[in-house]
């Protein structure tokens, strides 16, 4: 009867397994129900919370922003006060009166007799004590009819002795005998301040007003935190942690309601952008706003500041609520998927509990297999027996999982006891996936034991089952792999690092690049401006100093960013045929004026068997024989300079040509010399300061040299000159254009030159000049004008779409970082075609600080017909122009 009764629901079981499988899936499906209710429960009571502390987070904020205000306008407050009953004050507005009336004199004319006035005089000097006593921006006295007439900066350009202020709202209310307080911008200053006023009685008569600004930048630091503003009376933000939102209005503010006189007269300016606030649209938290068309929701408090015509207002970003509702979803999944698996286990430990007698015959048959498997993998071997619980470790896995308590009997609470806390879920999930799903076990983790601390290991496992398919044992090996995870994971780590530093040095860079060549476009292009004005020979050799020397400083940061760019692996050669003959030529003649300067001798020889075409780089070769050539200028004194060119190998398709450069000059040492092709080296610190430059040039000269496939190479003796050289390889271009013979006598020569003009056939463009740099538009303005061109002058790519909607233009120079809207966006909005501009296809020259090629590219990518880099060259713009205004328009790139 007990086998009977045992065996009858095994029999309904296998008979009937869908029922099974049914009510198991009706579980999973009213647990995942309950689950959604839970996570949604808990997503709005933590979102509550965290609106709730926030509210009063900002709303201490505020109060703090408000307090601080407060506390620094309370003392300006009684300063016009105290003035006013001061008794120099007073005697300077007695002798105009009560009843007088507003100068018809000029306000400079009034300005000139009053501050010649000794009495009033002497209240300005009074009002200037005062101002730097209390640290104030302005102080001044307004007579009856609102002319001022003394001031604290009565002794400068900005004096406001003889304006008048009738209008002002502060004035008007001292003439009702009452304080008075206003924001405005100054009328002579043209500064935003909060202005102070109170009245001058003198026996229950007004004679005027005591008025004190301060100006709206002293209080910034009220407004330190985030998104804090400060909003006058008319609902207009006069000051804010985000300067884009100065002289924005609140949605419905009273500065709408204002005649356009008064808010220009108030303001200077007409137009307030409304600030954008909507409410976030879910019902469950009412308090929070959409700000600015954000997709943060924010919640705004606000605080009258006591007294005083402003508010404080505080807009906190709750980016909190996008991270709970992640959670709430991840909860939700996290939830059911945790209790279908406690369904899941309960409902297949209820089916291995059933099959366990069955797999004691398939344990005891497997108990041959795990010892073979040792004694071939010579690693640790466990066996466990699913049916039983029974855990078997071999002495390796002893040693592995609990070298310390060797005399434990192994379990499965044992060995996840031995696992990492942080890795255990993540075993247990492998263990389920390959009893359940087939799935290999095999995974690595780690394990903590008190005699060898953290350990990784290694397991893999194979899982054995009944005829019926039931899991009754798993089989497995371990293995010790820290010392390979450590190792890997140092050399990922370094390799990381080694990848941020190198990426943090090219922006460090192309950020430096930008910031120096934007000031230095200024300074080089000013003084060559300054250099064809008409200066006395002191004045002409200052300014020919300061042009050299920002060139020189050129010089060095192009050098750097080559470097760089040889480092990162970004620099691409050219391969294209070039005249090699013409391009010494042209090295001879760009060194030839330092050379005469120095009165030495500057020859070049070039081998009569070489090619009159050859294909490569000619841009990077020349730099290399530059480097070379001014090296050796730089360092020889006397004597001379030779430039020297000999075919190596020549065949029908390419030629090996060996070039060096030799000089007479001081020579280097034989343990300096291996050194000098390291960046950053020189032979020594003393050859450093006195003769200057970075240590780059041989450097990027052998980094160069070598991305040809060519060698690089110095002979030197001390006190009799150097040889530098190097040996590339040229291939022969496929077809080559007729040139002059070449004697095949061809003896050495000095290149003497002279100075070409420009082309006397040119056209006259009308430019428009995109540049938010007003020293920089300056500059190319009058480059442009001095070349006989009408230029036109915008701020930004906003304010250049507006001219070339109502303008005809020939061509735009468009710079690419500016406020409000950049030069890419503008370019695009043009070639778009949806911007309404006159000519959508009007050639656009990008000019720029940002000299790294991946900023070519995009400038080119977006639309761009062309590149210049900052600072600009004359001589380069106008040809870069020319080219866009001749008929066939063909592309170039000068920069």
């Amino acid at each position: 009867m007990p086998k009977t009764s045992f065996n009858a629901p095994n029999a309904w079981i296998k008979k009937n397994p869908q029922w099974i499988y049914c009510l198991v899936i009706l579980a999973i499906l009213s647990w995942v129900i309950a689950s959604w209710f839970i996570a949604h429960s808990y997503y709005i009571s933590r979102t509550r919370g965290l609106i709730a502390r926030e509210t009063l987070r900002s709303q201490e904020v505020v109060d703090n922003i408000s307090y601080h205000v407060k506390q620094n306008l309370r003392f300006i407050h009684g300063i016009p006060e105290a003035l006013a009953h001061a008794p120099l004050v007073q005697s300077a507005v007695l002798p105009f009166g009560p009843g007088v009336t507003p100068s018809k004199f000029s306000a400079h004319q009034n300005q000139k007799k009053w501050e010649n006035d000794a009495t009033l005089r002497k209240t300005s000097q009074l009002l200037s004590d005062v101002q730097r006593s209390f640290d104030v921006n302005i102080i001044w006295v307004l007579n009856a009819a609102g002319d001022c007439v003394a001031a604290s900066n009565f002794n400068t350009d900005q004096s406001l002795v003889g304006t008048n202020y009738t209008e002002r709202d502060y004035f008007q209310s001292t003439q009702q005998q009452k304080p008075g307080q206003q924001y405005a911008v100054g009328k002579t200053t043209n500064i935003p301040g909060l202005y102070f006023s109170y009245p001058i009685i003198v026996e229950g008569h007004f004679l005027g007003s005591v008025v004190t600004k301060i100006e709206v930048s002293n209080l910034e630091l009220s407004v330190d935190p985030a998104n804090s503003l400060l909003v006058d009376k008319h609902g207009v933000v006069i000051l804010a942690h985000d300067k884009h939102l100065e002289m924005h209005a609140f949605p419905n503010a009273l500065i709408y309601t204002l005649p356009t006189d008064q808010q220009k007269e108030r303001y200077k300016r007409t137009f307030f952008p409304a600030l954008n606030i909507q409410p976030w649209g879910d019902p469950r938290f009412p308090r929070l706003i959409q700000f600015q068309n954000e997709s943060v929701p924010y919640i705004i408090t606000s605080k009258n500041i006591p007294n005083e015509d402003i508010q404080a207002y505080v807009l906190t970003r709750i980016i909190a609520t996008t991270y709970l509702n992640q959670d709430c979803q991840w909860f939700f999944v996290l939830l059911s998927i945790s209790g279908s698996t406690v369904i899941i286990i309960i409902f297949t430990s209820t089916l291995y509990c059933r099959s366990n007698r069955r797999s004691q015959k398939l344990l005891a048959e497997n108990k041959n297999q795990l010892d073979e498997a040792q004694r071939i993998a010579q690693v640790g071997s466990w066996n466990w027996n699913l049916m039983n619980g029974a855990l078997h470790w071999s002495d390796t896995a002893f040693d592995l999982y609990v070298p310390d308590q060797k005399n434990i009997q192994p379990s499965y609470s044992v060995f996840i006891e031995s696992v990492h806390p942080d890795d255990r879920q993540r075993v247990e999930d492998a263990i389920h996936e390959a009893l359940t799903k087939d799935t290999p076990y095999d995974i690595e983790h780690r394990v903590l034991s008190k005699q060898y601390g953290e350990r990784i290991v290694h397991t893999q496992a194979r899982v054995f089952k009944d005829k019926y398919g039931n899991p009754i044992s798993m089989l497995g090996t371990v293995q010790d792999i820290t010392k390979n995870k450590r190792t890997e994971t140092d050399l990922k780590h370094a390799k990381d690092v080694a990848e941020a530093a190198s990426q943090s040095k090219g922006n460090f860079l192309a950020n430096m690049s930008h910031e120096i060549r934007t000031p230095m476009n200024g300074i080089i292009g000013m003084s060559a401006l300054l250099l064809e004005t008409n200066l006395n020979e002191e004045q002409y050799e200052l300014a020919r100093i300061v042009k050299n020397s920002s060139e020189a400083l050129l010089v060095i940061i192009n050098d750097i960013l080559d470097f760089s760019k040889i480092e990162a692996g970004k620099l691409d050669l050219e391969h294209i045929p070039f005249d090699l003959r013409a391009l010494i030529n042209d090295i001879i003649k760009i060194v030839l004026f330092r050379a005469c300067e120095k009165r030495i001798e500057l020859t070049s020889h070039v081998d009569p068997e070489t090619p009159i075409l050859l294909q490569g780089d000619p841009g990077r070769l020349r730099q290399i024989l530059l480097n070379l050539t001014s090296n050796a200028l730089k360092f020889t004194h006397h004597g001379g300079v030779y430039l020297h060119t000999q075919i190596l190998e020549k065949t029908d398709h390419y030629s090996r040509l060996k070039i060096s450069v030799r000089d007479t000059g001081i020579g280097v040492s034989t343990d300096k010399l291996k050194g000098l092709f390291s960046p950053f080296t020189q032979a020594d610190a003393s050859t450093t300061r006195r003769y200057g430059g970075t240590g780059l040039g041989l450097a990027i000269s052998k980094q160069l040299v070598e991305m040809m496939g060519g060698t690089i190479g110095s002979e030197s003796t001390l006190g009799q000159g150097s040889t530098f050289w190097f040996e590339i390889t040229l291939e022969h271009p496929e077809t080559a254009q007729p040139s002059s013979t070449i004697s095949k006598t061809e003896l050495p020569y000095t290149i003497i030159t002279a100075t070409t003009g420009i082309p006397s056939t040119q056209n006259f463009a009308r430019v428009l000049l995109v540049e938010d740099n007003l020293i920089n538009q300056k500059l190319a303005q009058k480059l442009l004008e001095k070349r006989g061109h009408h230029v036109e002058t915008a701020h930004n790519g906003q304010e250049a779409l507006q001219q070339l909607m109502h303008q005809p233009f020939d061509i735009v120079l468009m710079d690419c970082q500016m406020p409000i809207m950049d030069g890419y966006e503008a370019t695009q909005a043009i070639r778009s075609g949806n911007a309404n501009v006159l000519n959508p296809n009007i050639p656009i020259i990008a000019i720029t600080a940002n000299a790294m090629e991946s900023d070519r590219e995009k400038a080119l990518n977006i639309g761009m017909n062309g590149y210049l880099t900052k600072p600009i060259n004359a001589n380069k713009l106008e040809a870069l122009i020319q080219e866009w205004l001749s008929p066939d328009k063909g592309k170039s790139d000068l920069s």
